[in-house]
């Protein structure tokens, strides 16, 4: 009879065993569903990464479609027929300098126009603009482009290049920074001689 109980009742060793077993299916369940989940959001990662890049090139490659931005956002002076910004006002993301404002041609962006506009990620500047001043963008973290025309003549040497934009170090940021310009451009060669991301439209 005792031995017929000893063979009805499984001992501790089987019965952790199964317990061991089970636990160890709970596990490998729980990383395929972590494994499954993973490769999901690195599809939708993807396909977030892709389309940002091609509505930038898009946004790039099609200014003719974008209206500039309204000259109210602007402090600007009349001089000698012409007009000068001295300071964006507003706080976008994507700016589109006008080159006229109240039908008079905008020819420079003064010095420290851009200053601090802590939102900027994208800012084109429309054909007909010659000068770019010192520190026109100085402090822009989230810049990402800037698209300067050919008729651009004039680009100050600490436009781009101060001391944030040399020490990509304590500033990485500044390492998204890509210049938009052709190859022919005082644009181009700026950037090639200020060790300047650009890229040729």
């Amino acid at each position: 009879m005792n031995e017929r109980n000893n063979r009805l009742v499984p001992s501790n060793n089987s019965y952790y065993a199964n317990i061991a077993k089970k636990v160890g299916e709970i596990i490998k369940t729980i990383f395929k569903i972590i494994l499954f989940v993973s490769i999901i959001v690195g599809v939708i990662l993807g396909i977030i990464a892709i389309a940002g890049f091609y509505y930038h090139d898009w946004f790039i490659l099609n200014i003719d479609y974008i209206s500039a931005t309204p000259a109210s956002d602007f402090d600007y002076i009349i001089d000698d027929d012409n007009i000068i910004i001295t300071k964006y006002r507003a706080d976008d993301k994507i700016v589109v300098i006008p080159n006229k404002i109240e039908n008079i041609n905008v020819i420079v962006i003064d010095e420290k126009a851009f200053n601090n506009c802590k939102k900027l990620k994208h800012v084109i500047i429309l054909d007909g603009i010659i000068e770019i001043g010192n520190y026109a963008f100085n402090n822009c973290e989230k810049l990402i482009s800037v698209t300067i025309p050919d008729s651009v003549t004039s680009i100050s040497n600490s436009t781009f290049n101060d001391q944030q934009y040399r020490d990509k170090e304590n500033y990485p940021f500044i390492r998204k920074l890509k210049i938009i310009c052709s190859r022919t451009s005082e644009a181009y060669y700026y950037c090639v001689e200020n060790d300047i991301k650009y890229r040729i439209k």
